[in-house]
């Protein structure tokens, strides 16, 4: 008896259905293994962001925190780290923690090397806890060497299927008897939910990022802050404003996760995530993940084209000053 998983998936035919198939190991066996091959394979984007900060850094690092939510089933997650390199040849370090009840290193780059007016990319593949609730980056380069960090991804890696029910109600199928021979092969209800039952489970368990925003969260470093304009906790100012994609969804609810902090004072309510000429949701900027639903009315709603276009704002109290370190939308289907 064996795990086994189709990779790339098997696709069964309609007319396999239609003809009404016998008491037979296939198209369950096959199924069953698609659902196994979905449980390695499917990977949405849990973070895709580009970076706004600072253009050609040196002397310092950059540090970004990053809201997330990842697989209960605390899979390997594979990142890419873009970085471009102004003057100078210094190596570049890039390293990752995960913040549960305190910070924890789970990547570290060690020195990467990067000429002068070129490109980085660092791939790795690390595991996320799944308890995490916040992703920190900090890119550095030697000193005398400028740096421009550029973009962040990170997707679920390969995560082949292994014995044992996991958190997220996926139960991994061992083809057992299936595989033994049209005669022999046992068929019960259970193998027959367990596909769809599997695939939800999967689908539901991995949030994809539909919307992002993330800088600094330094505000000293901060590119963007209330500090930049002179307005107020009744006229906020807008931090960033652009389309997200959910393909065929019909208003969708998508959860999102906001950092924020105030240089003193009052934090509730300062941040607005809202769809443009729609409804939004109002965080508070104190620091910590702050989190809420929000409905959005897609634009070309049931279609491929399904999008909506998200922005975020943040206000400020008198004499202080709101910063937004990061905000990240997330979905998943069924919402």
């Amino acid at each position: 008896m064996a795990i086994n998983s189709n990779t790339p998936l098997s696709v069964v035919a309609e007319a396999t259905f239609n003809a009404l198939p016998v008491a037979d190991k296939d198209p369950l066996l096959t199924i069953l293994e698609n659902a196994n091959g979905m449980y390695e394979a499917h990977a949405p984007a849990l973070i895709s962001a580009l970076y706004t900060c600072e253009h050609l850094i040196t002397g310092r690092s950059a540090v970004f925190w990053i809201p997330v939510l990842p697989s209960i089933d605390g899979l390997d997650y594979d990142f890419s780290h873009w970085v471009y390199g102004g003057a100078g040849v210094g190596a570049v370090t890039i390293t990752v923690e995960e913040y549960i009840a305190g910070w924890g290193a789970i990547h570290a780059s060690g020195a990467l090397g990067l000429a002068a007016a070129t490109w980085l990319r660092h791939n790795h593949t690390t595991a996320i806890s799944a308890s995490a609730t916040i992703l920190r980056v900090t890119i550095s380069r030697a000193a005398g060497s400028e740096f421009s960090p550029s973009a962040i991804l990170v997707r679920p890696g390969t995560n082949a299927p292994a014995v044992g029910v996991k958190a997220s109600g996926f139960v991994p199928f061992d083809d057992g008897m299936l595989a033994v021979g049209t005669s022999d092969a046992g068929i019960n209800t259970e193998h027959l939910n367990r596909g769809p039952q599997n695939a939800m489970a999967i689908l539901r368990d991995r949030r994809q990022c539909v919307w992002s925003f993330v800088q600094e969260y330094s505000q000293t470093d901060a590119v963007y802050s209330t500090y930049t304009s002179p307005l107020s906790d009744t006229v906020p100012a807008c931090f960033g404003q652009a389309v997200g994609l959910i393909p065929f969804a019909h208003d969708p609810v998508v959860t999102v996760y906001a950092i924020g902090v105030v240089d003193g004072g009052a934090t509730t309510d300062l941040i607005d995530v809202y769809q443009v000429g729609k409804s939004g949701v109002k965080l508070d900027a104190d620091g910590a993940v702050q989190s809420a639903s929000l409905t959005l009315e897609m634009d070309a709603s049931g279609t491929i084209e399904a999008r909506a276009k998200i922005g975020a704002d943040a206000a400020c109290k008198a004499g202080q000053v709101t910063h937004i370190a990061a905000v990240i939308v997330l979905w998943r289907p069924g919402d």
